[in-house]
């Protein structure tokens, strides 16, 4: 049987979802005690981060249609790297309402990432904007632990002779459970979530003309940067195996 879950494959997948793109500016006017820039990222790591549409509005040529929808595709990014952790990388092949019970978690979860924005600083005629963070990991030791723990059982209750005769609506229960039983674990324990070392770094404006922004990279970079999702397991005794 193939297996349902593999274990910590990656940090985050890359994806084809972007959260807080550098948008056309909507704060004119030069930056002359680098409050603009601050404003303007700190406004794009909200409104994508904590849900707050009014400042991402406030800096970027959005309307709240737009603005919720970068959000709505944030929240979307993080839980499609969640479930590609525990082996799920198409999540439109999952039921919807497991789907749905992932996203109410990580609105929680992303809403509790930690960043500062400093005032903007200029260096070589370019401007740059230092952000702090302190990344925040939901995948403890012990959540770790939890759930190898539960793998291990959900494979001896779901063995190859079990699910052999199953139809599509048993394995569909079947991948809700085990899903499900594994946001359980990260509900569980994330009130004792960990947050690494706070890291510092260096966000270049790119100025063309009257408008500015931030390369698209930078953004994975960042959004990569406020979740720790988890590393390569390579000690996961784990195998795939094909039925």
């Amino acid at each position: 049987m193939k297996k349902l879950a593999t274990m910590f494959i990656s940090m985050i997948l890359v994806l084809s979802l972007l959260c807080a793109c550098g948008l056309t500016d909507k704060l004119n006017g030069t930056d002359t005690d680098g409050k603009k820039y601050q404003k303007y990222v700190k406004g794009l790591m909200d409104g994508s981060y904590k849900g707050d549409t009014n400042a991402y509005m406030s800096v970027c040529d959005a309307d709240k249609t737009a603005a919720q929808k970068n959000y709505d595709d944030c929240m979307l990014y993080y839980v499609r790297s969640i479930l590609y952790t525990f082996g799920f990388d198409d999540y439109t092949v999952l039921p919807t309402e497991v789907v749905d019970k992932y996203t109410e978690f990580t609105k929680k979860a992303v809403n509790e990432v930690k960043y500062t924005v400093d005032k903007g600083t200029k260096k070589d005629k370019k401007w740059y904007v230092t952000i702090h963070v302190s990344p925040m990991n939901i995948f403890t030791d012990k959540v770790v632990e939890e759930v190898k723990d539960y793998y291990t059982k959900f494979g001896e209750e779901y063995t190859e002779e079990k699910i052999a005769d199953f139809s599509e609506d048993d394995y569909n229960e079947m991948v809700s459970t085990y899903l499900e039983a594994l946001l359980d674990i990260l509900k569980d324990n994330f009130d004792d979530r960990e947050y690494e070392e706070e890291v510092e770094k260096d966000i270049e404006i790119v100025i063309d003309g009257k408008t500015y922004g931030v390369e698209e990279e930078k953004w994975y970079e960042i959004d990569n940067l406020v979740m720790a999702l988890g590393e390569a397991d390579e000690s996961s005794d784990a195998e795939e195996s094909d039925n």
